[in-house]
């Protein structure tokens, strides 16, 4: 290969890893009005909680709310910590509940070059998420870092601005214990779903810990939006 070869393909390899590294967005969440209360609901599907590899063993909860303070001094803010509940809850035809406890989830607004958020599973000491079947398994979810995320889009105008949020997270790892636990085959769980996150005044204290809200006092809606 003569050294003019060498030198052009060097230089198409940098144009790809800058290309690759622009399309990586360093995005934030944008409030109408601060502080906000950030909630969210189902859109569309309801969440599924895949455990395994094949997806075989599903958690499908047809109730999932968010709640959290989404702007606190500011109008703007790189992550948002929210509280899923989940109701309505049946695994392997069994009745589920799932437990978030003090446990939250970290929304990013940044994105790499696929399009995809991260998330983070944040929880209090000796806290977790608990997946409990008393007739088949307890799943205990910790604070983690899974893989893949979250892609945001922007709907409505004015005040009605809110975000929806498509997710897909894998690599969710978790302990169990129950009597039927060997039912549960695989040691990752796969989660997905839709949920459209609004933003309202909030007309309470702001919250000094997100993975434990309270103070909050719901007001008029509010814009979000996601850029």
């Amino acid at each position: 290969m003569s050294r003019r070869t060498v030198v052009a393909a060097l230089g198409m390899i940098a144009i790809l890893a800058a290309s690759i590294a622009e399309s990586a967005m360093a995005s934030e969440f944008h409030f109408e009005s601060t502080p906000s209360i950030i909630t969210g609901s189902a859109a569309g599907e309801a969440a599924r909680i895949e455990i395994g590899a094949t997806g075989s063993s599903t958690v499908i909860c047809n109730s999932t709310l968010f709640e959290g303070t989404g702007a606190v001094g500011s109008n703007t803010t790189s992550t948002i910590t929210l509280r899923p509940r989940y109701a309505e809850c049946s695994w392997l035809e069994e009745p589920a509940t799932v437990r978030t406890n003090d446990c939250a989830t970290v929304f990013s607004a940044s994105t790499d070059f696929q399009g995809d958020a991260p998330i983070q599973i944040e929880c209090a000491k000796e806290s977790s998420i608990e997946i409990e079947s008393p007739s088949i398994c307890t799943l205990k979810i910790g604070a983690q870092s899974p893989t893949n995320g979250v892609h945001y889009t922007n709907l409505g105008s004015g005040q009605q601005t809110r975000i929806t949020a498509a997710t897909t997270v894998t690599g969710i790892t978790f302990t169990k214990t129950g009597p039927l636990c060997f039912l549960v085959g695989g040691s990752e769980i796969r989660l997905t779903g839709g949920h459209n996150l609004f933003a309202y005044e909030d007309k309470g204290s702001p919250q000094a810990n997100p993975t434990t809200p309270s103070g909050t006092l719901e007001g008029a809606q509010r814009a979000v939006y996601w850029e």
